[in-house]
């Protein structure tokens, strides 16, 4: 069986955490949705994402390739997990964020390494790595200048974020189940 393939017993999972959904991003990378409170190995983090809501409202963002998703995006060099966090949260949306709160992660688990977008001749790591999803309350929405692959931001109800989120994120499952566990207060 090849090392993307692990079973919920290889991916060693503690007290608690299950995995929520799977899908692949191409054949090359297939991934699992788990959730847990304990934060992933941040060496192995490669991106973040936030569900970010707003007065019973979800903040979604329009990428420019890939549609309508949650905001998020790359951890730079050095940068903590929840600072980058805050800052993609802001360059997407301008929205305030404060006290992000970790409830699971995608563990990525590519089939051969993946070069790195932004270091040439360098690779994500191998043969796994994270991408850790948070929830936080907007405090406040600043009318700034959104980061340059983002061509909109809405703010939608759980059914309008179910029709419009881009598929192969499994997006909606991820916010049914915060819904479903109360972890937030979104107008259904």
């Amino acid at each position: 069986m090849p090392k993307s393939m692990k079973t919920e017993n290889e991916l060693h999972l503690r007290k608690g955490e299950f995995v929520l959904t799977e899908a692949k991003w191409d054949d090359n990378t297939p991934w699992k949705f788990i959730i847990s409170k304990e934060k992933p190995d941040s060496n192995l983090c490669t991106a973040a994402f936030c569900v970010t809501s707003h007065r019973g409202t979800l903040l979604l963002i329009q990428n420019r390739k890939r549609g309508w998703e949650i905001p998020g995006g790359h951890i730079d060099e050095g940068e903590e997990i929840e600072q980058a966090l805050i800052r993609e949260v802001m360059e997407e949306t301008g929205a305030v964020i404060e006290n992000p709160q970790m409830f699971g992660y995608k563990i990525v688990l590519p089939v051969f390494p993946i070069p790195h977008r932004d270091k040439k001749g360098s690779y994500y790591p191998f043969p796994y790595s994270y991408v850790p999803y948070y929830h936080a309350e907007a405090s406040e929405i600043l009318d700034l200048k959104l980061a340059p692959d983002v061509i909109g931001i809405k703010f939608v109800n759980f059914n309008e974020a179910k029709s419009m989120l881009a598929p192969g994120h499994n997006h909606d499952k991820i916010l049914e189940h915060l819904i479903k566990s109360r972890s937030i207060d979104i107008n259904e």
